[in-house]
Formats: structure tokens, sequence, C-alpha cells
């Protein structure tokens, strides 16, 4: 993937959110590489080599995805730990070029994203490069077509596809729900209709009771299916124009237009506690949970995104001390406090 740069472009979103979660990078390596494979763009982990007088001077390949190979049509176990300075010995002024800019990613962790020609392959890219970790550099990359639109294939738990990096951006991996960047975005765009519209909106603040517990005593492959199972059960119990998020651990947000009352929010809460009657089978084990719900109403109990979120994680908060699967309005004189039995 060595040319020369046609064009810069600002960095995209796909940098900073992978820069925010260092997880992809420092866990475990399987995990890591199961999410790449899930990506229609190829990316390529490579490592900066240094001579005698510490002076970058060539770049290996570490780790690369499946969409590596189909892009390039080159095989990653032909080129992986392989210096670059071997494999495109015909290119090597466009090489030091090339090291030259991805070692100020690698050593000064700048963020790049641009259009290249690779003239080995005869391909134009779209790349977009940041550093993991000092002294690499990842890369993601795609075909750029002129005057061309790409489709985004947005995935289900049904039925998996490849997605790209704006899914990735904008979901939680693990369960598939969208993300605290989602959230926030999602949030001003229905605050900004709302006050255009004049109608009202629900935020529901959502935990697992005691969730802690449950992963330091079963461990995480009994927590992360517990998370998946629960964010399953909150998508079953919503209206289809109602959005379940996933901010990170067990924290949940439901956002939800009202239409009826509040008494549109009482139901989906009430049949988000009901669901969890139902035992969490994994293998054999059966567990038992119980969850806790806190709620925020625009404009009663907030005009802003900050205010309306903190005002529910607040009444989660109440509400976790009922002891059991509660939920709870923040400041209501109408609905104090409500649970399932």
């Amino acid at each position: 993937m060595l040319g020369y740069i046609t064009e810069t472009i600002p960095s995209n979103i796909v940098i900073d959110t992978l820069k925010e979660n260092g997880s992809f990078f420092n866990g475990d390596i399987n995990s890591f590489n199961n999410i790449l494979d899930f990506l229609i763009e190829g990316f390529a982990l490579h490592k900066i080599i240094f001579n005698e007088d510490k002076k970058p001077c060539d770049i290996i390949l570490i780790n690369a995805n499946k969409s590596f190979e189909d892009i390039t049509s080159i095989k990653k176990d032909e080129i992986l730990g392989k210096s670059l300075r071997e494999f495109f010995t015909n290119h090597l002024d466009v090489l030091d070029i090339w090291i030259n800019i991805f070692s100020e990613v690698a050593l000064e962790g700048k963020v790049i994203s641009f259009k290249t020609y690779c003239p080995k392959l005869n391909i134009q890219f779209k790349v977009n490069a940041f550093s993991p970790k000092y002294g690499e550099f990842a890369v993601f990359f795609s075909k750029h077509i002129e005057h061309k639109k790409t489709k985004i294939l947005i995935p289900s738990i049904d039925n998996p596809i490849k997605f790209n990096w704006k899914f990735m951006a904008y979901h939680d991996p693990l369960t598939t729900l969208p993300n605290r960047r989602f959230l926030i975005e999602k949030l001003n765009e229905e605050l900004t209709l709302a006050k255009k519209c004049n109608y009202i909106f629900a935020i529901m603040f959502i935990d697992i009771d005691n969730f802690k517990i449950i992963n330091d005593s079963l461990g995480h492959e009994v927590g992360d299916f517990v998370l998946k199972e629960f964010s399953t059960r909150l998508k079953n119990n919503i209206r289809q124009n109602d959005t379940v998020f996933r901010l990170g651990g067990d924290e949940f947000v439901i956002f939800l237009k009202i239409q009826n009352g509040l008494d549109d929010v009482t139901s989906i809460a009430e049949r988000i506690l009901k669901s969890l009657r139902v035992p969490f089978k994994c293998g054999s084990k059966e567990l038992l949970l119980t969850s806790s719900i806190g709620i925020s109403v625009y404009p009663k109990d907030g005009n802003n995104i900050d205010t309306l979120i903190k005002h529910a994680d607040k009444a989660m908060y109440d509400a976790k001390k009922q002891c059991g699967s509660y939920f709870k309005f923040f400041n209501s004189s109408l609905y104090n406090e409500l649970s399932i039995s």
C-alpha cells in the first residue's frame, strides 16, 4: 500500500473511536482479530525498524485482516514479519517517503487520513493511519473509486454480515447495540426536533444489579453472555421507534418518544423488569437477575442532554436503594417509585 499522497482530508471518526478504545489493541488477540475480520476495510498493523543511528529505516507488517488480502491480492502470510524493503524492491524511493510519513504517526502520535496511489498494485486507496502504541502504526484502507458511492452494510445478530468502520465507530462490538457516541448524536438530534416540534421524550438509564459480582465470581465469559442476553431482552421489550444504547459495562440507555403520557414509559419499564423473571441460562448455570431503572423526561427534568442523562442516572441509583427490580422517575410528583413484585 505504497505510493504518493494525492489529497489530504480530515481525520475521520474511525481513528477517534479506536484511539478511545485501547482494548482493541491490548486485549485478547483472538477477539481483536475476529473484530477486524468483520471489516470491509483492509487493516494492517506495522512496526517501525530503526538503523544503528536510531533513525527509521524500514517497516515490518505484524498483523492484517482478511480484507487486506481481498483488496491487495497479497496473502498476508507472504508478507507478515517481513521487511517492506524486500517486498517493494522496485519502489524503494516511494518506500522512503512512506517511512518518513508513517514514522511521524508511529513515533509522534500523529493521525493522518488521505488518498494514495500504489504503483505496485495499480490501485488508489483511501487511508486512515494512527498509532496504537509507540513505534507502531495501524492503517485502515479501502479502494477509492471516483464518483461512486459505497453502500454501508449493517449487520444484525440473526444475519451477521461484514460491516464497515462506520458501524464499528457507532456500535458496541459485544452486543452490536448503538454506543455512547451514537447516543449523544441521537439525543442532540431529538432535542433539536423536540424543541422545534414541541414533543416530549424520556430517557431510561438501566444497569444490572450486582453485575460486578457475577463478572468477578463466574468469569468474563459468563459476564459477556449476560450482557448480550440482557441487551436482547431490552430490545425485545421496546417499541419500534425506541432505541437501546450500551454506554459500557452493564450500563444501558433507552430513548423513548412519549405519545400517550407517562403510561408509555411505565409500561415499557414494567415489561423489561418482568422479562428478567426468566433465568439467564449459560451452559449449566442459571442466573436470576434484577435491574434498576431511572427515568428522566424532557423538558420537565432538563432541557439539555447532559442534564437529562444525569437525572436519569440519579433516579436509577435511587431505585437501586430498593434492592430489587425497581424503576423510578426523577423528581416526579405523579410517579415517585414503582416496583415489580
